[in-house]
């Protein structure tokens, strides 16, 4: 979908697209913290995880559809703000403190 978009969804560009355990500590969260309130019945944590992931996966589909509308809200951020070059290099009216 990410390389063919079907309707305007999609990148139409080759995306890699992999596993990322950075979700995996707030998934464990939401498993233990089903698991304590909810002893007897372990095997729905997988299922509150699962919802918390649906749930999610509708807000950023939300935020998507509303982006272009909230984009004017942040400013843009220029290349040199974020990685100045090192001390020395460039010209002086790229620094704007001086």
């Amino acid at each position: 979908m990410q390389i063919f978009p079907v309707l305007r969804v999609g990148l139409r560009l080759p995306v890699i697209m992999g596993i990322s355990f950075a979700c995996l500590p707030t998934m464990q969260a939401i498993a233990t913290d089903w698991i304590t309130a909810n002893p007897n019945k372990p095997a729905a944590a997988m299922a509150a995880i699962l919802g918390a992931q649906l749930c999610g996966g509708i807000a950023a589909f939300l935020v998507g559809l509303f982006i272009k509308q909230v984009r004017r809200f942040f400013p843009m951020v220029l290349p040199n703000e974020l990685n100045p070059p090192p001390a020395g290099e460039g010209k002086k009216e790229d620094y704007h403190n001086e």
